[in-house]
Parts: C-alpha cells; sequence; structure tokens
C-alpha cells in the first residue's frame, strides 16, 4: 500500500508520497531538513507517545504540517502490519487537531486530474464535495475524525487484500499463454534454444555483445516455465512453507559469496527447487559461485533438501564485449578470448546443455515475421521426459558419436547432447531422435572458438 499526502505549493496541489518502514531504534526522518525534521517529530509528539520505531523519507519539499495527518495514517498502518496487505494507492486528504477531528480543507479542483495520474484507489477526507468523476475510478471515503479514516482504511484494506496481486497474475497467465516473447523482434534461433531449455529442464548460456537481447530473453524464462506439479509442488511446499502459484525464479548478484549460496534455515538455493536459477552476468560471478553451480548440478541435493533447477546465464563473449557485434569492432586477441572463456571455468561450461550465441539483429534488412510456437508443449514434454529413462539417452550415443568424432568431448557433453535431441524431438513429436535433430542439438553448443567471426 502506498499512502499519499496532499500540499499547495505555489498555488499547485502536489501529491506526496509517504515511505515508511519499520526500524530497530527509534523514529527517523530522511529527505528533511533538521527543522523540519523537528517540526514532524512534534507534531507526531501529540498523537503518539512514544513515536513509532520507523523511519519515513519524504520529499525534501514537503511541509509536516500539511503532511501530518498523511504521515499519522501511515505510521498506524505500518503498526497494524497494513501497509503490506494490499499494492492500492491511498490519498489522505485533509487537516488534523489535536482532539483527532479532521478539519475543513479548501475545495481544490486539481485533484480528480491528480488522482487519475496517480492511480489513487482511495481517498480518505472530510468533505462530501469532492466527488469525483466517474471515470477517475477512485473511491471517497468521508471522516469526521482519525478513529474513523483509520477504520475506513482498515476495512478497505481487508476487503481489497491481493485483489491487485490476482489481477497481476492473471496478466502474467494470459500473456504466458499468448506469447511469452511479446515484443522481442527476430532472435528465432536464441528464442527455440530457450524453449528447448525450458522443456528439456536443461542448463543454457547465451552469450553475445551488450544489447544484442540476451537479458530480454532471460527475462522471459519466467514465463515459459510449466506450473509445479506432483513431487515437486509439495517439495517446493516445505522449502517456501507456502503454496506457489508459479515456479520460483531466483538471480544471481555478482556480489554473492559462495556461503551466500546455502545460508539460512533452508538452502537461499534450494529456493530456485521446480524453479530456475538465473546468472545474467555470468563472468562477474565470483570463482567459486560459478565451481559451486556445478556441483550443485550434479548432486542436485544440498544436505537432506532437495534441489533441481533450471540454470539460466548470459555473458558476454570477450573482455571488450564487442566479440559479435556488427558495429563497433572487437579489440581482444584470441588468447585474450580464450583466456575469458577459461576463466569461467571448463567444469561448469561442460555442464551446459546449450552455449549458443546472441547477436544483434539489423531491423532495416531483416526479413522479420511472428513465429508461432507451442507454448503449451514445455509442459507435454517436461511430463514425457520424466518417464524416460537413462537407457534411452545412452542408446542415441552411436549416432552422437558418428557426427562428433573428431571433436573433443566429455561424456558428460555427450549425454547433455543426446538428451537435447531427445526433447527436441519430443517437442516437435518426432517417435524417433534422427541425424537432422542431433546435428540440431550438436549446432546448440558452439563457444566462440567453434564459431567463425568476420
Amino acid at each position: 500500500m502506498q499512502i499519499y499526502g496532499y500540499q499547495n505549493q505555489d498555488f499547485n496541489g502536489h501529491f506526496i508520497p509517504i515511505h515508511l518502514r519499520q526500524a530497530s531504534t527509534t523514529f527517523c526522518a530522511l529527505g528533511l531538513s533538521q527543522a523540519k525534521a523537528k517540526q514532524l517529530r512534534l507534531g507526531l509528539g501529540a498523537f503518539f507517545s512514544p513515536i513509532p520505531r520507523s523511519t519515513i523519507q519524504l520529499q525534501m519539499e514537503a511541509d509536516p504540517l500539511q503532511l501530518l495527518f498523511a504521515v499519522i495514517v501511515a505510521l498506524h498502518a505500518l503498526e497494524k502490519h497494513i501497509l503490506p496487505l494490499c499494492p492500492h494507492k491511498i490519498l489522505v486528504y485533509g487537516q488534523i487537531t489535536v482532539e483527532g477531528s479532521i478539519t475543513a480543507s479548501p475545495s481544490l479542483r486539481d485533484i480528480p486530474s491528480l488522482c487519475k495520474q496517480h492511480g489513487i484507489d482511495l481517498v480518505l477526507t472530510n468533505l462530501a464535495e469532492h466527488a469525483l468523476p466517474p471515470d477517475v475510478g477512485t473511491e471517497i471515503q468521508i471522516c469526521q475524525t482519525l478513529d474513523q479514516a483509520l477504520s475506513s482504511l482498515y476495512r478497505y484494506a481487508l476487503q481489497h487484500q491481493g485483489q491487485k496481486e490476482r489481477a497481476a497474475h492473471e496478466q502474467d497467465k494470459s500473456l504466458q499463454i499468448e506469447d511469452p516473447f511479446c515484443g522481442i523482434l527476430g532472435l528465432e534461433r536464441a528464442k527455440e534454444a530457450l524453449i528447448y531449455a525450458c522443456a528439456g529442464n536443461l542448463p543454457f548460456l547465451l552469450y553475445g555483445p551488450p544489447g544484442s537481447g540476451k537479458s530480454l530473453l532471460l527475462g522471459r524464462v519466467k514465463l515459459l516455465l510449466p506450473p509445479l506439479a506432483g513431487t515437486v509442488r509439495q517439495e517446493a511446499y516445505a522449502l517456501h512453507g507456502t503454496t506457489l502459484d508459479c515456479p520460483p525464479v531466483l538471480s544471481l548478484a555478482s556480489s554473492m559469496q559462495q556461503q551466500d549460496l546455502t545460508r539460512g534455515n533452508v538452502p537461499w538455493i534450494c529456493k530456485a527447487h521446480g524453479g530456475a536459477l538465473l546468472a545474467d552476468e555470468l563472468a562477474s560471478l565470483k570463482p567459486r559461485v560459478r565451481t559451486s553451480l556445478a556441483t550443485f548440478l550434479d548432486a542436485q541435493t544440498v544436505g537432506s533438501y532437495p534441489l533441481s533447477f533450471l540454470l539460466g546465464s548470459a555473458t558476454n563473449a570477450c573482455p571488450c564485449s564487442n566479440l559479435g557485434s556488427h558495429d563497433v569492432p572487437c579489440i581482444c586477441s584470441e588468447q585474450q578470448i580464450d583466456r575469458f572463456w577459461a576463466n569461467l571455468g571448463h567444469p561448469l561450461l561442460d555442464r551446459f546443455a546449450i552455449c549458443t550465441s546472441v547477436e544483434p539483429e539489423n531491423l532495416l534488412v531483416s526479413k522479420l515475421k511472428k513465429a508461432h510456437y507451442a507454448f503449451a508443449r514445455i509442459a507435454e514434454v517436461r511430463a514425457i521426459q520424466s518417464k524416460r529413462s537413462d537407457e534411452e539417452l545412452i542408446r542415441l550415443l552411436p549416432l552422437h558419436t558418428r557426427l562428433t568424432r573428431y571433436r573433443e568431448g566429455s561424456m558428460r557433453r555427450a549425454l547433455l547432447c543426446c538428451k537435447l535431441a531427445q526433447t527436441i524431438a519430443d517437442y516437435h513429436g518426432k517417435l524417433s531422435v534422427t541425424q537432422e535433430l542431433m546435428e540440431l542439438a550438436t549446432s546448440l553448443y558452439l563457444l566462440p572458438r567453434d564459431r567463425h567471426y568476420q
């Protein structure tokens, strides 16, 4: 919940947001001058003894006297844990006396337009003539005292709790059904690779120059993951302590240390079980963190906690970041590029099923057309894959060996390539893995040393 106050300034009205959070020490006012902060404390002292432990942040031009009513309401909402209950926007408009009554405020013509501009859902005020036009869509509660204002606020919050979250969830759900790649032009090969990775729950790495769309594609993973089901849903409930409507998606920050991955009563990384773990700048992660990721992909447990997740990563392809760019030349030598990829760590690179480049689309010359993907097939393929045995993948090894006889690679890489080929076959409804599908799976794992850049 976001609470706003109203104040006059230079014959114009302004909505001032009241930002509050709980503190462990005393009341602290940020953004105000020392004189204004003292003025605010004196005003609150008449209504609270002591003032709740909290930190409030206001804009520099905020007037504590005009915003006192709104700040008092916000502090009460913070104490009653109402603020996180719903994401609605509330305007608290009026002046308050020491006795707690709301005094009359001048009728201002700019309130309807400001309410519409800020998306205000509820107005707590003292004058009935502040009726808003129907197109504004704002509810008004007439309050003569502070107690009435608080009662109206609590009742509204309880009646509308989670309403906007559900609407946002339905919107995300409809986006998932229609097109998770909405707004992304071109990049068809990278999109297909992303679909295969989500369908087979296969670790993937996208690399390319800045602006090519790596991070944009990585952000759509959460829309491609199918809902949790069966045992994984029960395990996720036990790990999070609540039922998850969508698969969990965690992001690795570059500042994280190795011990941060397993910190907490439930190890932090285990919160990604059944979902995805994203590393947008893989090269910026600590070396020990990358080594731990390789270990977790193999073990699929942390102590007694289960850990099965989709690892999605993105990185630049060289130290100067411009390898693969059509506009800015790369100034790195082959030795520097090889050293860059060696620093990422062979153990982790060897565990990616997909490692493909993302190159910027030239929208002036590209023949862009809307491709249609069967996103519902992702859940179906996962169900099919759960019933397959390792023996079925081992039978594909001779086909893989014939195609890659002159290439170096581990047995792990060979099995990952076979699993990717089987995933592609299942996604397209093929009864068996053909040489063409195996070649496609092989081509989706190409490091810069295997590619030719002009």
